[in-house]
């Protein structure tokens, strides 16, 4: 149906009621906000949301990696009206700790202890979220 018109779905002995939003709403998202500014603080995050819309390389680093998926999740859905059109890996697997050496823009979370030190590329955004610290290349306004 279109935007804003109801539908009622009939499933065994239930009624399911659902609608799409109109189109000049903003969209609806399930997502929690609050590790990734509870982690980096409103300004930080203001500062990343910001440098993510140049579109660098960006790793979300964590000591702990339930903290990576929401706030890598949370990030991707601030950009709204915008869209990464890079690639975005939640987790990054230990074994493809490489693909940090990629040279287009990514956003990528890495949980620390799988990392070795020394291992970031130079010219990634790196925003720590357990140091709560935000490490911007020189490639990048400061």
């Amino acid at each position: 149906p279109p935007p804003g018109t109801p539908l009622c779905l009939q499933v065994g002995q239930a009624s399911l009621h659902c609608q799409r939003p109109d189109l000049r709403d903003l969209p609806l998202a399930d997502v929690d906000f609050s590790p990734l500014l509870r982690a980096l603080g409103a300004r930080s995050a203001a500062r990343l949301l910001a440098l993510v819309l140049l579109e660098p390389r960006v790793v979300l680093l964590s000591d702990s990696v339930d903290q990576l998926f929401p706030s890598v999740v949370a990030l991707m859905e601030l950009l709204y009206p915008f869209i990464w059109s890079y690639p975005v890996v939640p987790v990054l697997p230990p074994s493809r700790l490489s693909f940090l050496d990629s040279p287009h823009p990514y956003i990528v979370g890495v949980h620390r202890p799988c990392i070795p030190r020394g291992r970031l590329h130079q010219g990634a955004l790196v925003a720590d979220l357990s140091q709560s610290t935000l490490t911007v290349p020189p490639s990048l306004p400061s």
